[in-house]
């Protein structure tokens, strides 16, 4: 094999790894129904994102100072807090999902399912 082969390799080899959604201590969340979805952290990872229908979050700097695991709350309908309003939602899931999991929601506005899993 030519030094040349092997460069090409190498280059192949880290163009993969750079497009790969599963970034290393990345935890991904996967939104497989057909409405918005909420979600934010309830620990210090200050993870909060809206995940538009059949879409896939991923966040990769989420988990700090040797932090394992996330808690995170998913929420249907999420209306926040305002002057004017009052916060609330349909249907949620709460659970952990580990520095390089990811977490698929189904079902509908009224009714969820979140399943952990490995990335």
């Amino acid at each position: 094999m030519t030094i040349k082969r092997i460069l090409c390799g190498v280059v192949v080899l880290m163009g993969v790894v750079a497009c790969n959604p599963a970034v290393a201590n990345a935890f991904c969340l996967i939104n497989g129904t057909n409405i918005q979805l909420h979600s934010q952290s309830l620990d210090s990872t200050a993870f909060q994102v809206d995940i538009p229908p059949g879409q896939r979050v991923c966040c990769d700097d989420c988990l700090k100072n040797g932090r394992t695991v996330a808690s995170l709350l998913v929420v249907t309908d999420y209306v926040p807090v305002s002057q004017n309003s009052r916060p609330g939602w349909k249907a949620e899931c709460r659970f952990q999902v580990s520095a390089t999991g990811q977490a698929v929601v189904t079902g509908n506005s009224s009714h969820i399912s979140c399943a952990v899993g490995p990335s």
